[in-house]
């Protein structure tokens, strides 16, 4: 018994096309992962400019206090 190009179509098919949605589910898992990680990255370098611009200000602060004494 031979095996038709009909059935062979059905079998590449059975086993192409959840083929295809597994790879697709994983590239969206990894866009997803590298957005976060690129979120986390983000949150971090902000956080670290918010550290940075609070010791500035009270430097400025500081400065603002040693700048009355003297003009007094």
């Amino acid at each position: 018994m031979a095996i038709g190009t009909g059935e062979i179509f059905i079998v590449l098919l059975m086993y192409a096309i959840p083929l295809v949605v597994i790879v697709y589910l994983i590239i969206l898992a990894k866009r997803y992962v590298d957005a976060k990680v690129q979120e986390s990255k983000a949150s971090t370098n902000m956080n670290a400019l918010k550290e940075s611009l609070d010791r500035i200000e009270k430097k400025l602060d500081k400065i603002d206090k040693i700048l009355e004494k003297v003009s007094e």
